[in-house]
């Protein structure tokens, strides 16, 4: 039995499971679209006719061509990308498995309506309970709690603080928005009223981040924590989360226990509806930066008395081990 795994950069989230599987004896092939270069029908070929288990943490139909309309940058950047919807079809999988990469929107935002076909799929692991899933899905699709895909028992504690000196982690969301309507240094300057001695900045891993996270070095030196690094140990590592747009970030962070703040900025998002999706999430705090306010000293002391008790589970690699072998 050969397993393919697929996604694309900082929606690819499996790379730790690979691991896992490679070192308990299968056979893994990783579809990082942000990492490949061949072209499309020599990526599944050798796989074409063989028992295959798929497993992705991919948005199931972003095809390219829905890309034309949603995100046209998409295409330019992932010109051989293949969605899950397209993958199954080529594959013909035995087994099919899909692991959300988004906290925030686990199965799928408004905009693709990724719901309705999440039924392609055999398995569904959940990060949290959701028997409403379930029943929305049918009896084809199993629905199993296994815990968030980027929460793991390896993943190392966090560090004590510096006593007076909060280390805040800025989290760059809305990326492309932001690098269209301002350039890569203007990202930089929009962020710069925050940036401290104590605060460091993570951009996504996304396709040509590299040339913002040098200008942003270049201004603030080692400032920059590396796009490729986990997020989860970045936020472990932080007294204090920040984040523009309405992100998984968000989410992530108050599941891992840390003051998490949302910066209000109308930027790809109107601020009101930025507070509608985080809502539900009871310890996000709110600070306005449509005028650029930077962070007052106060408002950092009073982030950080918020903790959330927000159910931290570890993702169970054990589960997916039982479906591959069943």
């Amino acid at each position: 039995m050969k397993i393919v795994t697929s996604g694309v950069d900082s929606e690819y989230v499996l790379a730790n499971l690979c691991k896992y599987l490679r070192a308990v004896g299968y056979d893994v092939t990783e579809l990082d679209f942000g990492q490949l270069t061949a072209q499309d029908e020599d990526l599944l070929a050798p796989f074409i006719g063989e028992d295959v288990v798929y497993i992705t943490s991919a948005h199931t139909n972003l095809t390219r061509d829905v890309a034309k309309f949603l995100a046209p940058k998409f295409n330019e950047h992932y010109p051989n990308y293949l969605s899950p919807l397209e993958i199954i079809q080529k594959l013909k999988p035995k087994k099919s498995i899909y692991i959300p990469h988004d906290l925030l929107t686990p199965f799928g935002d408004k905009n693709l309506n990724e719901l309705r076909f999440l039924d392609l799929f055999d398995y569904i692991l959940t990060p949290f309970s959701s028997s409403a899933l379930q029943a929305t899905l049918g009896r084809h699709t199993k629905v199993i709690e296994s815990g968030w895909i980027k929460h793991t028992k390896s993943a190392r504690p966090s560090q004590p603080a510096q006593k007076n000196k909060p280390r805040i982690v800025l989290f760059i969301s809305m990326f492309e928005h932001l690098r269209l309507r301002f350039g890569d240094s203007g990202i930089v300057d929009y962020f710069a009223p925050l940036i401290t001695e104590n605060v460091r900045v993570k951009l996504p891993a996304w396709r040509d981040v590299a040339q913002v996270e040098i200008l942003f070095n270049n201004r603030f030196p080692d400032c920059i924590i590396p796009a490729e690094e986990c997020s989860i140990r970045a936020i472990q590592e932080a007294d204090v989360v920040l984040c523009n747009g309405a992100s998984s970030i968000h989410a992530e962070s108050i599941l891992m226990g840390r003051p998490t703040v949302c910066l209000l900025d109308d930027e790809g998002l109107p601020s009101d509806e930025q507070r509608s999706k985080l809502g539900h999430l009871q310890a996000i705090l709110f600070h306005d930066y449509r005028q650029r306010a930077p962070l007052a000293d106060e408002f950092v002391e009073q982030a950080m008395k918020y903790h959330s008790n927000f159910p931290s589970a570890h993702f169970d690699y054990g589960v997916v081990e039982n479906i591959i072998s069943k």
